[in-house]
This record gives C-alpha cells, structure tokens and sequence, in this order.
C-alpha cells in the first residue's frame, strides 16, 4: 500500500497484488484526518480523485496483473486519534465492533465514496484492478455491499471481479450461500480468523 515501493515491486517475479490494504493508502491521502471529516467539509469530489489517482499508480505499475484493493475497514478504536473521527463508545471487544461490511449498512458513505474511486479507475482504462470486502459476517451484509457496487456500475465491467475477505469463522460454514450471492473468491484473513476460531 506504499507508493514508494511500487517501482520496486512491480519489478519482482509475481503475478499481481493479493492485498492493496486501503487503511494505509487512505493515511497517506487523508494527512491525519478522519475521511468522515472530508465528507463533512465537502470535500468528498477531492477524496475521490486523490484515492482514484492512488489506486492508478498501483493499477499501472501491475497491470495487466491482478490488483486486489480491500475497501476500508476501519476499526473504530484505531482511527479514534484521527481529526474529525465520529464518537465511538468503548466496545468490550473492538475487533468485532463497529468495522468491515457491518460498519458500510450503518453508515455507506465513505464506501460509495470508495467504489465511485474504483469506477473512475475503470474509466481512466485500468481493468486490472478488484475489490476484496472486509470482515463479512453476513451474506445479508454482502448482499447490501454487492448492490451497491452494482449502482456504481462496477459490475458492468467482464474483467471485475468482487471477493470477500475470511476472517469470521461462519465464512467457512456458509461458502455456498457466498458464492450463490455472487462472490467470486475468497482471501483468507489469518490474523483475524485464527484469533476468532481460537476465541
């Protein structure tokens, strides 16, 4: 997620980018600020061409080799610090608080603000580019994200291709249910899901 190491990487024997981590990305653009505070100040059209032109520096450093961005997951308690971060309360366990596709039914802005990014990377000829959805917990919530990448035209383009994160252990036991909504990969999460198989 790094762009001084694009030039670099690229250069390596590999087939592409399994996970452009979009928190790191989003620091770098947002200099220390909260991306609610962005959309509060009107300043959503700028996010959106800062992110779009981020995600096109990676898209063309790779392609035609795969890149798959992870859309935002952000975990209330570690964007606290940020300016302009909107009030969490404490939760007993923030790894399963307010984050991943669960956060985007609650509040869908900065999502849709994301996926308008990836439609203009598309626009802008970069086909190389997928996205990977954070912590699902349920096909209902994959379901919402899905019809909203739908409305942002995403979906239209042969080449894109939507995957989910594994990283709640009921991903597993609902694999059919997954691919039957329209997912078409998985990218196994192993920090979170061996924390929550273990729990």
């Amino acid at each position: 997620s790094q762009s001084d190491t694009l030039e670099r990487a690229s250069q390596l024997p590999i087939d592409g980018v399994g996970l452009l981590r979009s928190e790191v990305m989003m620091l770098e653009v947002l200099e220390g600020q909260h991306p609610s505070l962005w959309l509060q100040q009107g300043r959503s059209q700028e996010l959106i061409e800062q992110l779009t032109g981020q995600i096109c520096l990676f898209a063309a450093a790779f392609e035609p080799r795969p890149v798959f961005y992870r859309s935002l997951d952000l975990r209330s308690h570690e964007f606290q610090a940020l300016e302009g971060s909107p009030f969490f309360p404490d939760a007993s366990n923030p790894m399963l608080g307010s984050r991943g596709t669960f956060s985007y039914l609650a509040n869908p802005a900065i999502f849709e603000l994301e996926l308008t990014a990836l439609a203009g990377v598309y626009d802008l000829g970069y086909t190389n580019v997928h996205l990977i959805l954070p912590f699902v917990r349920t096909v209902e919530e994959f379901s919402f994200c899905r019809r909203r990448i739908e409305e942002a035209g995403l979906t239209q383009y042969s080449q894109f291709q939507l995957w989910i994160m594994a990283e709640v252990p009921s991903v597993l036991l609902l694999l059919p249910d997954y691919v039957k909504a329209g997912v078409q990969g998985i990218s196994i999460g192993t920090n979170d899901l061996t924390q929550l198989l273990l729990g």
